[in-house]
């Protein structure tokens, strides 16, 4: 109880906000003395705030809103695209079984497998696209549905886009 008593109400919610964003105790008691000058001990972060319910709760709540804020920021939002957009390209080199040739007494004669490169292009055009920070489109093929999520504020662009895109093709 010796920590709770030397912190005061700000110092206490930000040792909470560095283990909510994932800061280990010890990482904390360096913060604190490095920084605001308090010396705190790990047992006394271990048991005063990370097993206590009370402070618990507000790790949580803190740790929460960080994810929402980290998630909602433009970079993480462009690298997770970017990302659906590798594993399109990658699902496109991927060979398929297509078809399977059987003898008239049920035998295997041939298999015939396939890869989908015609996407690639299209897929490739779009990373690119979205690196440049053009308006992103929604792939739509056959084999492999994958929407990417326009925002409002970009929706009248992106339909321009598509038109151009529609006319080029």
């Amino acid at each position: 109880m010796g920590t709770e008593s030397k912190l005061s109400a700000r110092d206490r919610l930000n040792l909470c906000a560095l283990l909510a964003v994932g800061y280990n105790s010890q990482r904390c008691v360096d913060i604190f003395h490095e920084e605001y000058g308090i010396d705190i001990t790990v047992q006394n972060v271990w048991k005063n705030y990370i097993q206590r319910e009370k402070w618990q709760k507000i790790i949580t709540r803190m740790r929460n809103e960080a994810e929402k804020q980290i998630l909602a920021h433009p970079l993480a939002k462009k690298i997770n695209r970017l990302t659906i957009l590798k594993d399109a390209i990658n699902e496109a080199f991927t060979w398929r079984l297509d078809k399977i040739h059987y003898d008239k007494d049920g035998n295997e004669l041939s298999r015939v497998e396939k890869r989908n490169i015609g996407m690639v292009a299209g897929l490739i055009r779009e990373a690119r696209a979205e690196i440049e920070g053009d308006s992103k489109l929604v792939i739509n093929n056959t084999s492999t549905k994958m929407l990417i999520v326009i925002p409002k504020e970009r929706e009248e662009e992106y339909n321009n886009r598509l038109k151009d895109y529609n006319s080029e093709n």
